[in-house]
């Protein structure tokens, strides 16, 4: 922006002299503080102008360059010493970090043995298993096998029971029919041997 002197101030940041046109950069953290005031107030010492007026009471601007203040200086100075102790305090956690890595390192690499006889006996365990299961599959498929052919014979076993049973019932069947037979056969023996003994009683 363009500013033009209506009095001659001196600030921390320099010195600004009455009918001069300056051109000055209000994004600067001294501008800000230290110019931008004067721009306003009951006594502005400086007013801010267009590019155009600037470029007409004067072909080539007069750059402001605001100076460095012991404050800006000794911020500056601190803030480098903040930066500085930050950046040390960082690389000291990368260089503690870096070792403690490098212990993790060694260390995953002794126990990279044991990790992988380790793994060794896992999986000769999962072999061992794998065997103790297909061997447990074979017994289970006969044990299924044998229960498949006890049903079966169970289911001939009671057909055959049926069936003996069947016979059974027809030869007490048969049985009874024997028996009525021989009580009728029995009571007809009887009743000759009483028509014969009455005969010989008659003859005597």
């Amino acid at each position: 922006m363009f500013v033009k002197g209506l009095s001659t101030r001196h600030t921390t940041v320099g010195t600004f002299r009455y009918g001069v046109v300056y051109e000055i950069d209000e994004k600067d953290g001294g501008i800000r503080k230290h110019v931008l005031p004067l721009l306003g107030g009951d006594t502005p010492a400086l007013e801010k102008i267009s590019k155009a007026q600037a470029e007409k009471e004067r072909s080539a601007p007069m750059q402001f360059t605001p100076k460095a203040t012991p404050a800006d200086v000794d911020a500056s100075a601190a803030d480098l010493r903040g930066k500085l102790a930050a950046a040390e305090k960082a690389k000291a956690e990368a260089e503690a970090e870096t070792e403690a890595a490098e212990q993790r390192a060694i260390e995953a690499e002794k126990a990279l043995p044991e990790s992988e006889a380790e793994l060794a006996k896992v999986q000769a365990e999962l072999g061992a298993s794998a065997a103790d299961l297909a061997e447990t599959g074979k017994r289970l498929a006969a044990a299924e096998q044998r229960a498949v052919e006890a049903e079966k014979a169970l289911s001939e076993s009671e057909t055959k029971l049926v069936k003996v049973q069947a016979e059974l019932s027809a030869s007490a069947a048969d049985l009874a029919e024997t028996g009525t037979q021989l009580e009728a056969a029995q009571s007809e023996n009887a009743d000759l041997k009483a028509k014969l003994t009455a005969l010989e009683e008659a003859k005597k």
